[in-house]
C-alpha cells in the first residue's frame, strides 16, 4: 500500500481512464469504410418516441420562452463583432439579389397606402439614429 492511501477510495494514482485509449491507432480501410456507411433509416417507433420526448412544445411552454426572450438587445460590443464577421455585400451582389428577386413583378403589399404622419416621423428618426450610428462605425 503506498503511503497516504489506507483511507482513500481510489487505490490507483490516476491517469488510468479509458478515453482515447485508441487515440493514434491506424484503422484498416474497412473499418473506416464501415464508420463512413449510414447506418439505415430510423424505424417508425424510434421516430414516436423522438416526437414524444422532444415534441412540440406546449403552448404555456412557448409562452414563457417568448417573455424570456422579450425585451434582449445586443450590446454595442456584439453587434460590432457580429458586423464585423459578416462581410458587406458587393455592388455585383446586390444587383443580382434586385435582379432575381422573387418579388419583382409582384405587387408590394403597401400598394395604395399611406403613412400615417405619426409613423412617417418615426421612420425620420430611426432613420437618423441609424446613419449616425453607421458613421459611428465607419469612423472608428
Amino acid at each position: 500500500m503506498i503511503y497516504g492511501r489506507e483511507s482513500l477510495y481510489n487505490l490507483a494514482n490516476g491517469g488510468d481512464s479509458s478515453g482515447g485509449w485508441n487515440k493514434g491507432i491506424p484503422r484498416t480501410e474497412e473499418a473506416r469504410a464501415k464508420m463512413r456507411k449510414p447506418h439505415g433509416p430510423m424505424s417508425e417507433e424510434h421516430k414516436a418516441s423522438l416526437r414524444k420526448s422532444h415534441g412540440p412544445q406546449s403552448e404555456e411552454h412557448r409562452e414563457k420562452n417568448r417573455l424570456g426572450h422579450t425585451g434582449y438587445r445586443h450590446t454595442e460590443e456584439s453587434k460590432k463583432k457580429m458586423r464585423k464577421s459578416k462581410p458587406p455585400f458587393t455592388l455585383e451582389h446586390k444587383k443580382n439579389i434586385s435582379k432575381n428577386s422573387a418579388r419583382r413583378d409582384k405587387p408590394g403589399t403597401f400598394l395604395g397606402r399611406h403613412h400615417s404622419d405619426e409613423t412617417k416621423e418615426k421612420i425620420r428618426r430611426t432613420l437618423a439614429e441609424t446613419r449616425r450610428k453607421l458613421r459611428e462605425v465607419v469612423n472608428e
